[in-house]
């Protein structure tokens, strides 16, 4: 019998013949697309990824990865207006993601405990003891769970606590910190990368969370509670739908 443990995907590596010309000096054009594939803010930064972006039938996707190889080959014939190069690209992942990017804003709605509800407020809301809750209902049309970046904008001014962002779909984020005036939480999913005000977020500030967590195919609710006093803390949720690479 074969036992099977858990697998991997292996990501690939794409291989590309570019041809580049000048109608009187190729180098300089040279010299500004190794630049660009060398991606050097890329490949100091640990996480840190280059998106490739391509065409397929009429639709423009992208990959995510590092860019490797860049040779130029210069041939037997001396020839400073044409050379062509093989360049490398090393995927992330199993998928392409559409370059369009959809996204959903769950704002507080202010209210007032003498007159209720101020209006206008749009659609839907829920009162809760400890802060209050938003809810706003999305469909993904992918046919596969898709990662999502998320960003906690804090108050315009004070202090907001007590963050959670959860799905109907089971998974759930909390966050054990407070955001100043003009503060931000950004979550990516794909990699699992926290921040806080641009700086990592320790493991003393994470309560319950799956910082890994996908949107499921189809319909689902997801639902943002903070405390804030102002009312003025958001949660944005942006995604790209994605499909298998081939």
């Amino acid at each position: 019998s074969v036992f099977f443990g858990r697998d991997y995907l292996t990501p690939p590596t794409w291989t590309f013949t570019i041809a580049v010309k000048d109608d009187v000096n190729v180098y300089p054009v040279l010299n500004n697309l190794a630049a660009a594939w060398r991606a050097d803010s890329k490949r100091t930064t640990p996480g840190a990824l280059s998106t490739l972006t391509y065409m397929r039938n009429g639709e423009q996707r992208r990959v995510y990865g590092r860019p490797r190889q860049f040779t130029v080959d210069h041939g037997e014939v001396i020839d400073h207006t044409f050379k062509l190069v093989t360049a490398t690209f090393t995927l992330a992942d199993n998928f392409s993601y559409s370059e369009l990017e959809h996204s959903l804003t769950l704002g507080l709605v202010e209210t007032s405990q003498e007159d209720g509800l101020l209006f206008p407020a749009d659609f839907p809301w829920e009162f809760v003891s400890d802060g209050f809750t938003r809810t706003g209902q999305i469909t993904i049309t992918a046919s596969l769970p898709t990662p999502f970046i998320v960003n906690i904008a804090g108050p315009v001014t004070g202090q907001a606590t007590n963050f959670s962002l959860r799905s109907t779909t089971g998974w759930q984020m909390d966050f054990g910190t407070y955001l100043s005036a003009h503060g931000n939480i950004r979550v990516d999913t794909s990699t699992g990368d926290v921040r806080r005000n641009s700086a990592t977020f320790g493991g003393s500030i994470r309560q319950r969370a799956d910082y890994r967590a996908r949107l499921q195919p189809g319909p689902q609710e997801l639902i943002f509670t903070a405390n804030d006093p102002t009312y003025t803390t958001s949660a944005t949720i942006r995604w790209r739908d994605v499909s298998p690479l081939y």
